[in-house]
């Protein structure tokens, strides 16, 4: 991974940024795409940066499913 990607990265995560995932167990983008968001997010180091994912169902729904709460 690019390390000025990174440090761009870091300096652009401000202390009142939040991030939600919506994303489908089922769906093949969120299977290809979330673990590298995940990646990215590790490698800068963002510990401090809340990270919200939802897990959407196949059917449509009211009820959003949430898979993991920072």
């Amino acid at each position: 991974m690019d390390n000025s990607f990174l440090e761009t990265l870091k300096a652009k995560i401000g202390e009142n940024l939040k991030i939600d995932v919506y994303l489908g167990t089922w769906c093949p983008d969120s299977l290809n795409n979330v673990p590298k968001f995940i990646k990215i997010i590790d490698a800068a180091a963002a510990d401090n940066l809340p990270v919200n994912y939802y897990n959407v169902e196949r059917k449509p729904s009211k009820e959003v499913n949430i898979l993991w709460k920072n």
